[in-house]
């Protein structure tokens, strides 16, 4: 198996230096050098406060990103664009992130680890200053919850542990570290995508909505969010079931889960896709992996943490909700308060069962593919969730490129512009860029059920015809 894994590795670095065999257009040498230049810009000199600066660049990017679609629709060949979406992933490296200061909460982390406690255990703010290193203080007196338990999940504090070791004492090299970390994630999502794309038999040109979406670059590289890791891990287990490896899919979709919790609703997808005997192995494999991995972590104070810091993630965290803050109003005309307790429980059961009626139907009705699922699944998930952080929305933009859908790319558009609440004095919530995007959402949605549903009905109408 180890050596399967290293000739597809020196196959993939060949292709990547197949470059020079592929002539650069004018087109594109133009659109990579304003491209790096504006990724330059936003990454080193724009704060999140600099509204017009931020929305001007990202929106150049994303015309760009539209444009060089369009000039490449019907492109057959991947080679050129993998390469340029890579070097303009290395841009970031030495950036300090300007739109989330989730790293220090990170490097805290993997400092616990590597000091043989238990990140889940602790609260940042309970700690005796007094016995806190300088680093730690730093650390403490930037981080943005250090009232809350960690709910970064194992796979996760791996990473923090190794950017704090290599960091030894230094916030600029752990995070240097974190930066090679995401890197090195995002090379292998987009040598997936490429492989994916042809698996699935889909116009090559959709990847460019992944390799050169500024949300993607700018979430993933520049702000050094690990949904990164989450979709890698998830697109090699569809590759590897793809390629009827169990195992290996079992142990990447895992690996997947214990990034962030959310691959999990996925599992359900696999079940009208292998037999009984391979659903029965992948479950069991995924079940013991997960004890495997959290065994390190597992106690009852840890769990207990775990618990208390996801509840209040849940309860007390709002950010560009729809149907959840829908929801709050619709309690507060009835009630006179915001029914944020029913609220949190009522959304998700919602989002559950709307997501078993799709799964319910996704495979024998709708004929989709598993990426294709996976993308719906998080859609529903994100419209009933009560958080919807820009970053939220790349793994959906990820299954996306493997459908016809073009909600992603609209979502992936707009859901930036929610910066806009950011301001020197905190947040304070956009109504009108909230009421952009998802009315325009909801009637992208509307549209595709709807073509969805007309075209169940005119097979039914073939097969009692």
């Amino acid at each position: 198996m180890a050596q399967n894994y290293l000739n597809s590795y020196t196959k993939n670095i060949t292709y990547i230096l197949r470059i020079n065999r592929t002539k650069l257009t004018l087109a594109d040498i133009l659109f990579f050098v304003l491209s790096a230049l504006i990724y330059s810009y936003l990454f080193y000199f724009v704060n999140r406060e600099n509204h017009l600066a931020l929305f001007t660049g990202y929106t150049l990017l994303f015309g760009g990103l539209l444009g060089y679609w369009y000039y490449h629709k019907e492109t057959s060949s991947l080679t050129k664009f993998v390469l340029l979406a890579i070097i303009l992933r290395f841009i970031p490296i030495f950036a300090v992130p300007a739109l989330t200061d989730d790293f220090y909460r990170f490097i805290w982390d993997g400092i616990l680890l590597l000091e043989g406690k238990n990140p889940y255990m602790y609260i940042p703010s309970a700690f005796d200053t007094t016995t806190l290193s300088k680093l730690q203080l730093e650390l403490l007196s930037n981080m943005n919850s250090p009232s809350y338990h960690s709910v970064y999940p194992p796979v996760c504090q791996g990473f923090f542990a190794i950017a704090a070791f290599i960091g030894n004492g230094s916030i600029t090299m752990a995070l240097l570290t974190l930066h090679f970390e995401i890197l090195i994630a995002e090379i292998g999502s987009i040598l997936l995508i490429r492989k994916l794309i042809k698996i699935y038999k889909v116009k090559p040109s959709n990847a460019h909505f992944y390799y050169f979406n500024p949300l993607i670059i700018i979430e993933l590289n520049g702000s050094i969010h690990f949904e990164a890791y989450m979709i890698f891990f998830v697109l090699l287990g569809i590759y590897f079931i793809k390629k009827a490896k169990v195992g290996s899919g079992a142990l990447s979709f895992s690996l997947g889960i214990l990034v962030k919790l959310l691959p999990a609703m996925f599992v359900p997808l696999f079940f009208q896709r292998l037999s009984n005997n391979k659903n029965v192995k992948f479950i069991l494999y995924i079940s013991l992996l997960i004890i495997v991995f959290c065994i390190p972590f597992i106690n009852k104070d840890a769990i207990i943490g775990l618990f208390k810091g996801l509840g209040l993630y849940f309860q007390k965290f709002e950010f560009n909700a729809s149907l959840y803050h829908a929801l709050l109003q619709v309690g507060y005309w009835f009630k006179g308060y915001y029914i944020t307790q029913s609220a949190s429980v009522i959304m998700p059961v919602t989002a559950m069962i709307l997501i078993v009626g799709y799964i319910s139907i996704e495979k024998s009705k709708l004929n989709s593919t598993l990426a294709v699922s996976m993308m719906w699944v998080m859609i529903i998930y994100i419209i009933c969730s009560s958080t919807v952080h820009p970053w939220y929305i790349t793994p959906m933009v990820a299954f996306g490129i493997f459908s016809k859908s073009r909600i992603y790319i609209w979502w992936s558009f707009i859901v930036f512009y929610t910066y806009i609440g950011y301001g020197p004095e905190g947040y304070t919530e956009n109504y009108y860029v909230k009421a952009i995007e998802y009315i325009v959402l909801f009637v992208l949605i509307y549209q595709e059920l709807k073509y969805k549903a007309k075209s169940i009905f005119n097979k039914s109408k073939k097969q009692y015809a």
